[in-house]
């Protein structure tokens, strides 16, 4: 009997050491946790295999990041997020990282035919821009900006893109389509016909967006000329359709235009403002011919 109480006795100092043991350890880790520095991560990207973490401290009212997850859907220069104890997730750079950062001229994109119009040899600051000039008598379809910015790594680059001047008197593409301004002045059926020939027809325009590209294609490669457009009213008085059979649903009308008369049945882009007006098809203009992109080549296209 006395055997089996000092066993029972034994068991419950154990058993009782064991809890307080445990109990201690987790005040000690609560203490640990809640007065710790709050700690949040960086990504730096080496290459597509690997991430490199640099520790960073965070500021006092930040979040408190406790883990990285491990991930496989990423790419070199991504930014990610850590699961943190707050709601809301804590980026990983802090705007202060870019603080200073620079970009130099001496390390923009060298473009054929053009140049950016950043001064040489000046340090831009993160998000400034420099704007691509072609020479004259070329052309850039696309936007033409590079935007100073800051890799993970807190360095200065050039965003990237494709920045070409094209020849005027070239095929220039654009959205899916190609375009071209004659050389020669012609009457708006014989500019129709010319385009015809070529595997494509007078320029139709549907919008606001491709209206501008036309407008900034016709200032810069016709010096300020006019320019036959497909659109007209040849079949019936008043409905204005564009050469290529569809109707205009879109117009970009010179203010009191069109004037509705009966001599006026073609469109063309008056050289004053490049906004549209109906005149007489018997007069001489050059005309903006659109394709879709072809493989089409013909060795005396640049003589239209």
């Amino acid at each position: 009997m006395a055997l089996k109480q000092r066993r029972d006795d034994k068991m419950w100092q154990e058993c009782f050491s064991f809890n307080f043991i445990v109990i201690i350890s987790g005040l000690l880790y609560l203490i640990l946790f809640v007065t710790s520095k709050p700690v949040c991560y960086t990504r730096v990207a080496l290459d597509e295999r690997n991430l490199n973490i640099k520790r960073v401290n965070c500021d006092g009212n930040e979040p408190i990041c406790k883990r990285f997850a491990s991930r496989k859907d990423v790419n070199v220069g991504d930014l990610l997020n850590s699961p943190c104890r707050y709601p809301e997730d804590h980026p990983f750079t802090h705007e202060k990282d870019n603080e200073g950062i620079t970009c130099s001229t001496t390390k923009l994109p060298i473009v054929d035919k053009g140049s950016f119009d950043c001064a040489p040899n000046t340090n831009i600051s993160k998000g400034d821009a420099c704007t691509l000039t072609c020479d004259w008598k070329f052309f850039a379809a696309y936007s033409s900006q590079v935007l100073c910015e800051a890799e993970i790594t807190n360095q200065g680059v050039w965003s990237n893109g494709s920045f070409v001047c094209h020849e005027c008197n070239e095929w220039i593409e654009w959205n899916g389509s190609e375009y071209k301004l004659t050389s020669t002045w012609q009457t708006w059926e014989q500019s129709r016909q010319l385009c015809e020939r070529n595997s494509s027809h007078l320029v139709t325009i549907e919008n606001e967006e491709k209206n501008q590209f036309v407008r900034k294609l016709v200032l810069h490669c016709n010096e300020f000329q006019p320019a036959w457009i497909g659109l007209n009213d040849l079949n019936t008085e008043g409905t204005w359709e564009w050469s290529d059979g569809t109707v205009s649903t879109y117009n970009g009308w010179e203010d009191g235009r069109p004037d509705g008369g009966d001599r006026h049945d073609c469109v063309y882009m008056y050289e004053d403002n490049l906004e549209w007006r109906d005149w007489d098809c018997s007069w001489d203009y050059p005309a903006l011919c659109e394709r879709k992109n072809s493989t089409f080549v013909d060795n005396n296209l640049k003589s239209f």
